[in-house]
C-alpha cells in the first residue's frame, strides 16, 4: 500500500489465497511451542496488516469525499438550484 505501484490483482489473489492456505495449515498441524523467530514473524505481518488496513480505510475515505464534491458538482450543472435543498458537497 506505500509504494502505490500498480498490482496484478489475479496473480496478487492467487499467491494470497495460497499462502492463506499454507499457513492455515501450518497452525493447525503444528502444537509445539512456537520460536521467537516465528512469533517475530507473525507480529510484524499483524503490524504490516493493521498499517494496510489504515492506508486502505485513508484512500476509502478521500474516494468518497472526491465522490461527493463530483455528485454535488453534477448537480449544480443539471440544475439552476430552484428545487435543490442541497446547499453543500457535505453527504
Amino acid at each position: 500500500m506505500r509504494t502505490r505501484s500498480d498490482v496484478d490483482f489475479e496473480d496478487f489473489n492467487a499467491r494470497k489465497t495460497h499462502a492463506l492456505l499454507e499457513f492455515s495449515r501450518a497452525s493447525r498441524a503444528d502444537t509445539a511451542p512456537r520460536s521467537a523467530s516465528i512469533e517475530s514473524k507473525i507480529e510484524r505481518l499483524r503490524a504490516t496488516l493493521l498499517e494496510n488496513g489504515r492506508l486502505l480505510e485513508r484512500r476509502l475515505r478521500a474516494m468518497r469525499e472526491i465522490a461527493g464534491i463530483m455528485i454535488y458538482t453534477m448537480e449544480m450543472a443539471e440544475s439552476d438550484g430552484t428545487y435543490s435543498t442541497r446547499s453543500s458537497p457535505e453527504r
